[in-house]
């Protein structure tokens, strides 16, 4: 159906619209499943079917703002903008502050949320008027005197600190209105006061850069010979980083020296994460890289926050990347934000301009995309230096609104390399920065932002993926034109490992449409997935030293299966061992008595006996694993079927006489058997039980590969290689009762099953225990113990 010419417009976008988001914004929206199933959702929570901009874009900011360990406030969140009890994007970012702050399973305490955000405060017109005039008041004769050198945007951060929940918008207006009241339009005079003061500013001699204490050689804390897989950690050289010539990469004598004066020819890195999300695997070979790389050579380390997108960058973020950091054995010399140089970002985009290598553009996304790939000039791609600059400094205060101009670099349009087609340098956000608040509403992008924080931070090797060479030229452009000093930059492979996704899109969609549980989930490889599933730092780290790093693609693969043997052999040192029961399968022995009790003292390391034992008792009943129980003989099976022998770990064999099985099932489901005490009776299984003296009740949650497909990027659609298996749980499993003094974390090898950890689902305190299987043990184990030939 079309009217006059145009398609009507479908449900969806006329519910969008009617919250008043902008067409631009509606079909944005619409072409990402998951936000307009989230926008939908917020709409019917809030009962609001038609709003002003201002709400709208509260809505859409419930919709899209909220990190996973936020969504369970979506609901009232959204009821709290459709009520208007939220009237504000400050009343929101201060609730999504607050939230965050909240610890898990802790419930919303409404009274005081409310008056932490501010609900029911009106600040009114004529409170900000006079707040206002208060100010300017107590101020004015600084005022006049220093006319437009007055710090205009302290007066503004002081008014807003004063009127927190007052209406940031209408507080610019009063305090803008009032300056020009009392001073008038910036006059000739001003503009020239003005950048007499900035050159007076930049003619200042720059403060010595102290190099940071480093301790001698061989006084920092040395490898362990067990970090690494049988070879000894070789040290990186650094002269093997041969990368693509570059004259703009050149440095000039004077650039080296300054440099030289604070690095002492030491090596200076980064890990530099973005903090949109958590970290991956992927990132911990990065970490490896960058960190062990500066030791090597007595340097040192930072880690910088590359936080130039605030609408996706939360603190949640920012603390749990140094979290992860610190706990694979990571110390940064110092912890620095791409936002700490904003203001020198600002001022060097400034000198772009005042050189003619930058200027403001107001083509659309879509018109710029298409221009940049035909090769097409913006049509304001040579408008007047001052016109730029004028507008720049107009976007800096805000009086330009999104996506109606951009910062971009005037390089060449006709560039082989795509990234050198003007790239944008600045965009306009009016969204609060986790970091520095709302001191800015334009935000740099990473590109022109990077290359600037490596250069100022005196980084020696800027160490990244191989997806980044093709920027390599407007890293070293950027430098270029600033004449500052540029780091040598290497690109290396990523890490690729099968039956995963590491591709932080990916990993997003996996845990916001719901097939895995959270960021933390232990089928995906993220450090807190991995953290939770029972891997350690030194698993983690001997497995990213053996996947060494080269630069042969990034789609070579790594088999989970090296990983898995990482882990296993970590964890096979500093488990001990007892014994679970997955699915239990009564046996009870006919010729012994009820109150029949044997004891086993078993070593808890069986390589290492000195390391302590445990006791386990044989009873009359005891309790098989249901895998190695069979109701009929099959040959080449050597567990529990009628007529056969089995052997118990650490105690005496035992002759089946019958198996009886769910006449629905077909499972079995009890075993009558007779002890053998006094025979002498080889068996080529011995099994583990638990008896039921020793029996506690758990939940053990097996975990598998996560994919199917070794290669889920190869298919059409990734989620159609999902493993439908990836989690399997066993809810009545039995534990031995020596792990009821366990507590989060803990880790254990369960005999014949595998590594398990302590869930942190668990509460020990109340004898709820959940069991996260880390790694199967070695495959050729059950092998040994059931034979290769079974048939279930």
């Amino acid at each position: 159906r079309r009217v006059h010419g145009m398609a009507e417009p479908s449900a969806n976008e006329q519910l969008f619209l009617a919250i008043s988001l902008k067409p631009n914004k509606v079909k944005e929206t619409l072409a990402n499943p998951k936000v307009t199933e989230n926008l939908r959702e917020v709409i019917n929570f809030s009962g609001v079917s038609k709003c002003d901009e201002k709400k709208g874009a509260l809505l859409y900011g419930v919709a899209t703002r909220l990190t996973e360990s936020l969504e369970r406030f979506r609901k009232v969140l959204s009821e709290y903008v459709g009520s208007g009890k939220i009237l504000s994007s400050q009343q929101f970012d201060l609730a999504i502050e607050y939230l965050q702050k909240l610890e898990r399973g802790v419930e919303l305490n409404t009274a005081d949320f409310d008056q932490k955000i501010g609900v029911g405060v009106v600040v009114t017109e004529a409170e900000i008027k006079g707040a206002v005039d208060e100010y300017v008041a107590a101020n004015l004769e600084q005022l006049k005197t220093q006319r437009y050198l007055f710090d205009l945007e302290n007066g503004l951060q002081k008014l807003r600190e004063k009127l927190p929940f007052g209406d940031r918008g209408a507080i610019f207006k009063h305090f803008n209105d009032k300056v020009k009241e009392i001073l008038g339009p910036q006059t000739e005079d001003d503009k020239k006061a003005k950048a007499a003061a900035i050159a007076k500013q930049k003619a200042k001699p720059e403060p010595q850069a102290k190099s940071p204490e480093i301790a001698p050689s061989g006084a920092n804390e040395e490898l362990k010979e067990d970090d690494l897989d049988n070879e000894d950690y070789k040290k990186v050289k650094l002269s093997s980083f041969v990368g693509r010539d570059m004259a703009s990469a050149l440095n000039t004598p004077e650039l080296l020296a300054k440099h030289n004066e604070f690095s002492g020819g030491r090596v200076i890195t980064r890990f530099p994460p973005e903090p949109n999300g958590y970290l991956h695997i992927g990132h911990a070979k990065a970490m490896r890289f960058s960190f062990h790389v500066a030791k090597e050579y007595g340097g040192f380390t930072y880690l910088r926050y590359d936080d130039t997108n605030p609408e996706k960058e939360n603190m949640e973020y920012i603390i749990n990347i140094e979290k992860n950091v610190r706990w694979l054995g990571y110390e940064p010399w110092k912890i620095t934000h791409a936002s700490d140089y904003f203001q020198q970002l600002y001022d060097f985009a400034v000198q772009l301009i005042k050189k003619d290598k930058a200027y403001v553009c107001h083509q659309q996304k879509e018109e710029m995309k298409a221009f940049r790939a035909e090769g097409k000039n913006s049509p304001w791609r040579n408008r007047p230096i001052e016109e730029s600059l004028r507008i720049f400094d107009e976007m800096k205060r805000g009086l330009w609104e999104e996506g109606s101009a951009s910062l971009r670099l005037k390089i060449d349009m006709n560039h082989k390399n795509t990234t050198m087609r003007d790239p944008v340098a600045y965009r306009i956000r009016f969204v609060a920065h986790p970091h520095v608040g709302e001191k800015w509403c334009i935000y740099p992008l990473y590109d022109y932002t990077h290359c600037i924080n490596d250069s100022l931070e005196n980084i020696t090797h800027s160490l990244c993926t191989l997806e980044f060479e093709i920027r390599r030229d407007l890293y070293y452009w950027i430098l270029e034109q600033l004449e500052l000093y540029r780091p040598y930059v290497w690109e290396y492979s990523r890490l690729g490992i099968s039956n995963t996704v590491l591709s932080k899109r990916r990993l997003h969609r996996l845990v916001f449409e719901k097939y895995v549980n959270g960021w933390d989930d232990p089928r995906i490889l993220t450090l807190n997935g991995l953290r939770r599933r029972g891997y350690t730092p030194e698993a983690i780290n001997d497995f990213v030293d053996l996947c060494s790093v080269t630069r042969r693609g990034n789609e070579n693969i790594i088999s989970i299966n090296v990983l898995e043997h990482c882990c296993r052999k970590d964890l096979d040192q500093r488990c001990a061992r007892t014994m679970a029961v997955l699915e239990p399968v009564k046996v009870t022995f006919v010729n012994v008595d009820a109150n029949y009790l044997y004891e086993v003292t078993m070593p808890l390391f069986p390589k290492q006996p000195e390391r302590g034992t445990q006791v386990v008792t044989l009873t009359k009943e005891i309790y098989v694993d249901r895998a190695d129980v069979r109701s009929t003989q099959v040959d080449g099976f050597y567990g529990v079927a009628p007529g056969s022998t089995v052997g118990l770990k650490g105690a005496f064999p035992f002759k089946v006489l019958e198996v009886k099985e769910d006449p629905k099932t077909k499972q079995p489901v009890s075993v009558t058997a007779e002890l053998l005490q006094d025979a002498k009776i080889k068996t080529k299984t011995h099994l583990h039980f638990i008896s039921t003296k020793d029996a506690v009740q758990c939940e053990v949650r097996l975990y598998d590969v996560l994919f199917t497909a070794e290669d889920p990027n190869s298919l059409d659609d990734y989620l159609t290689g999902l493993n439908p298996n990836s989690l399997v749980t066993c809810h009545g499993a039995l534990m031995h009762k020596i792990l009821l003094d366990s507590k989060v974390d803990d880790k254990y090898q369960f005999q014949r099953l595998g590594f398990f950890v302590v869930d942190p689902d668990s509460v020990p305190s109340a004898g709820r225990f959940i069991w996260n299987r880390t790694v199967k043990l070695v495959d050729k184990e059950k092998q040994k113990a059931l034979g290769t030939t079974a048939k279930k």
